[in-house]
């Protein structure tokens, strides 16, 4: 009997850990989640960015792309239910692209191929949904989209993780300080010397 006191004592210190541990969880991650461009501006990220510049734009409400399209079968409410609850959770703004089930696909409308015969039902409706995902693209005429299926998920931390991604992005593939030719990606190639290259808009 005295050897299980010590083991209920050690157990009981971890229970009441584990409970102090959720509730300062439960306090902190609000603070994480659901954070618009405006509340950004007190955490320091923006600090070292002109208030114009374009890496701020993945704290808007499509992470800086025009805009936010999610594909998926009409019937699956389920699907729909979930991510409606992440994107709100997230704030994120996305519109539905109502998918298709393959078998209504006909064959003249797949792309002909050697290496195969016809796909299965569900690689041929996933494919036809982002086919219509990508009409709604150029019929609006966005310069951006971002296309995701109906169970795609993602980290709380999304913004703050493309935020770190194009920091690191820009460092590789600009020169390093005081050089011109020098680059922090070695598999990175410069340009090549010449003249300029004429813009588009010149007479």
């Amino acid at each position: 009997m005295a050897t299980r006191k010590p083991a209920r004592i050690f157990a009981g210190i971890g229970v009441g850990l584990l409970i102090l541990w959720l509730l300062f969880m439960s306090r902190t991650a609000p603070a994480a989640v659901g954070i618009r461009m405006a509340d950004w501006k007190g955490t320091g990220l923006l600090r070292n960015n002109k208030p114009g510049d374009v890496i701020n734009d993945v704290f808007n409400a499509s992470l800086g792309f025009e805009k936010i399209f999610v594909v998926g079968l009409p019937e699956r409410t389920d699907r729909r239910d979930g991510i409606t609850l992440q994107a709100a959770f997230s704030d994120l703004e996305f519109e539905f692209i109502d998918g298709i089930s393959g078998e209504k696909v006909s064959d003249k409308a797949i792309p002909k191929t050697t290496e195969h015969d016809r796909l299965d039902n569900g690689a041929i409706g996933c494919w036809r949904a982002h086919m219509n995902a990508l009409q709604e693209v150029v019929r609006r005429n966005l310069g951006s989209a971002l296309i995701l299926e109906d169970d795609a998920d993602w980290d709380v931390r999304i913004r703050q993780q493309l935020y770190d991604m194009a920091l690191s992005s820009q460092a590789l593939i600009q020169p390093l300080a005081g050089t011109t030719n020098s680059f922090a990606d070695k598999t990175y190639r410069p340009p090549p010397e010449g003249p300029p290259r004429e813009s588009l808009n010149s007479p």
